[in-house]
């Protein structure tokens, strides 16, 4: 199975978050006070644990996170209810996704206002939960070999390098050409 770094998987989220129609600005969770362009989506994965995958290759459990954010400000309607049907488009989006990558389908957990950071106060913003696993590094399996040719066979103490015109051949001719 592939692995994927961070990098890989954030990239691949941010770019499915991209392709939304209606989200002005993309990305990390806001680090500056500067006012921002919304609606936004920002992404972060917030933990992980290990997986249980049946395989010697590590997978882990993420929780991720994709903020909305919309100014409430906005000349519409209702900024506060946008923002609402913001957070349930992206909770049905993120639903069974992979984003592109060969991994395990998302599971939306939970979907919340979050009013949790002051720095933000004169926006909506909502909280998306979903859960992905993903394999992280190499399969201990997964290594080139080489084809098998012969197999031979010998017995106690007629082994080793001082006694190879002792092997037998466990075949009659080669099991591969390479």
């Amino acid at each position: 199975m592939p692995s994927y770094t961070q990098r890989q998987y954030h990239d691949a989220v941010i770019a499915e978050l991209q392709l939304i129609d209606w989200q002005k600005d993309v990305g990390f969770y806001p680090d500056t006070r500067t006012q921002l362009k919304t609606p936004a989506l920002y992404f972060s994965v917030d933990s992980w644990s290990r997986a249980d995958s049946g395989t010697d290759q590590l997978h882990i459990d993420q929780d991720c996170s994709i903020w909305i954010v919309v100014d409430r400000s906005l000349d519409i309607d209702s900024p506060e209810l946008c923002a609402r049907e913001y957070a349930a488009d992206i909770s049905q989006l993120v639903e069974g996704r992979t984003f592109g990558l060969d991994i395990e389908p998302a599971v939306f957990q939970s979907a919340t206002m979050d009013n949790l950071d002051p720095g933000l106060k004169d926006y909506y913003v909502w909280r998306v939960s979903y859960g992905q696993e993903i394999p992280l590094g190499r399969d201990l399996h997964d290594f080139p070999r080489t084809p098998l040719k012969q197999v031979y066979v010998s017995s106690v103490p007629d082994i080793g390098l001082d006694h190879i015109d002792d092997y037998d051949p466990m075949f009659p001719e080669k099991l591969s050409d390479e």
